[in-house]
């Protein structure tokens, strides 16, 4: 009985959003009518929207608010030819009972390695989009592998001179110190800087690696919900300006660190792992070896998209750098 009444007011609730009795919650950063492709974007921080909008143009996206209503969630799903873009922070129960009995297509959304940059005082934010979900990273390596037996590096020399200038901005994070950076995979933000029981196991492999004495210190991103990602990452740049080494065992800015030409062990099995830039402590196969130009070229330019608030799409190779750090 509860069933059949909880379903009889979500149809109620959903007429209402659809002869627009309630007002529907999504909102549009831009309507560009001319766009190939509609989808909804659910999970995003709010003060990223903007950034978004702008670095996939071809979508006309309706942005999902957090204390959004089932019945007006499924109402857009029900638009016909409309896609889902989910990041880690949307709600599985509210999605799942809203797309329950349809099939929409689904990518997952997350930020881009290098999430921000900057170019004078404009800054870009960075995503990529993946077919898969978070439980399947693992064979997200295949990408890479699949896209290097068809792409001769040589026949984009432009590509790898980019990356080059890039990464020579990159390396100006010049470390002023010797310390050993662990990047441990919490979520947690509220942990102490200090590693906890579980995790000294988790890398103890990787630190008995290290120089006798060698110190260590951890990362964590800055607990205040309101902190922007633009502050967390300069944050963590802070952080790896004191450092030489860096042990992580598949968090993105493992390989933030190793194209900054710090020295990275990798304990876990990244897509980025294997190919020659890192120390793994788990055996990786891969077809080929690559540089760090190379590796900057796929994940900067390739795989990853930017956007500005001002509803730009930038090349980051065109004039852009990290933040600088102080």
């Amino acid at each position: 009985m509860r069933i059949f009444t909880h379903k009889a007011t979500l149809a109620l609730r959903r007429l209402q959003f659809t002869f627009r009795l309630k007002k529907s919650t999504l909102e549009v950063v831009k309507y560009r009518p001319n766009a190939p492709y509609r989808t909804i974007v659910y999970g995003l921080d709010k003060d990223k929207w903007a950034y978004f909008d702008a670095a996939y143009p071809e979508f006309q996206k309706y942005f999902v608010p957090i204390n959004v209503h089932v019945a007006d969630l499924r109402n857009m799903l029900l638009r016909r030819h409309m896609g889902v873009v989910l990041f880690q922070d949307y709600s599985r129960r509210r999605f799942d009972l809203a797309a329950n009995g349809l099939s929409p297509v689904i990518f997952y959304g997350a930020d881009a390695p290098f999430s921000v940059l900057e170019k004078g005082e404009k800054d870009a934010v960075g995503f990529v989009l993946d077919s898969m979900a978070d439980w399947t990273l693992a064979r997200r390596q295949l990408e890479i592998d699949i896209m290097l037996q068809g792409f001769d590096f040589e026949e984009h020399p432009d590509l790898l001179d980019q990356a080059s200038s890039f990464l020579d901005r990159a390396n100006d994070v010049i470390s002023d110190g010797d310390k050993c950076l662990i990047i441990p995979n919490i979520k947690d933000i509220s942990a102490t800087s200090e590693l906890s029981s579980n995790e000294r196991k988790e890398f103890a492999a990787a630190i008995a690696k290290l120089k006798p004495g060698q110190e260590l210190t951890v990362f964590r991103p800055l607990p205040s919900e309101d902190v922007r990602l633009q502050d967390n990452f300069a944050h963590f740049l802070q952080h790896l300006k004191r450092c030489n080494t860096v042990i992580v065992k598949d968090h993105a800015l493992g390989l933030v660190a190793a194209l900054c030409g710090r020295r990275v062990i990798v304990t876990g099995r990244p897509f980025w792992a294997g190919y020659g830039i890192t120390e793994d402590l788990i055996q990786i196969y891969r077809s080929r070896e690559l540089t760090q130009d190379e590796m900057a070229a796929i994940i900067i330019a390739i795989q990853s998209r930017y956007g500005t608030a001002f509803g730009e799409k930038v090349e980051p190779f065109d004039g852009w750098s990290m933040p600088l750090v102080g």
